[in-house]
């Protein structure tokens, strides 16, 4: 005789305005949209001191980078594939974002400092030239927080 499992209990997702996917509500920060805000108000203070274009936030782009930073988050990694093996491009799909551009910075740690995460790509080559890409526009933030705290930036120009 054949015998099923009970139903295992799902949090509800949290709808953030402009989200494309819903994020789990424990995998968010406290201060996350607060958060978001200061980094790209960074970034584009170093994008103007290189004489570049600010960059401008996009929903989905930030919705694909939270659904990653909770990955991250779980999985204490850097890694840019998720856990079923989805690459950025197909992230991007699936939040229906179609770019010419793309690339991703990650990094693990900083607690809640924006600042500090900022100096950390800044001082990275890799991080740093993404940043400070001129063909990059838009950027998207997510910040996981479970075993570890994880932040993605997705930076891409749309089609």
């Amino acid at each position: 005789m054949a015998q099923s499992q009970p139903p295992q209990p799902t949090l509800p997702p949290l709808a953030l305005p402009g989200a494309a996917m819903p994020v789990q509500a424990k995998c968010a920060p406290p201060g996350r949209k607060a958060m978001a805000a200061t980094v790209l108000d960074l970034l584009n203070a170093e994008r103007a001191a290189a004489g570049l274009k600010p960059f401008r936030a996009a929903p989905k782009l930030a919705a694909a980078a939270q659904a990653h930073a909770c990955d991250n988050a779980r999985t204490r990694s850097l890694s840019h594939v998720s856990p079923d093996g989805a690459d950025l491009g197909t992230r991007l799909k699936r939040v229906g974002y179609a770019f010419a551009t793309v690339a991703e910075n990650n990094a693990l740690g900083y607690n809640n400092d924006p600042a500090q995460v900022v100096r950390g790509w800044m001082a990275s080559p890799p991080h740093r030239a993404n940043i400070l890409n001129p063909g990059l526009r838009q950027i998207g933030l997510g910040i996981g927080k479970a075993r570890a705290q994880a932040w993605v930036l997705v930076l891409a120009t749309p089609l």
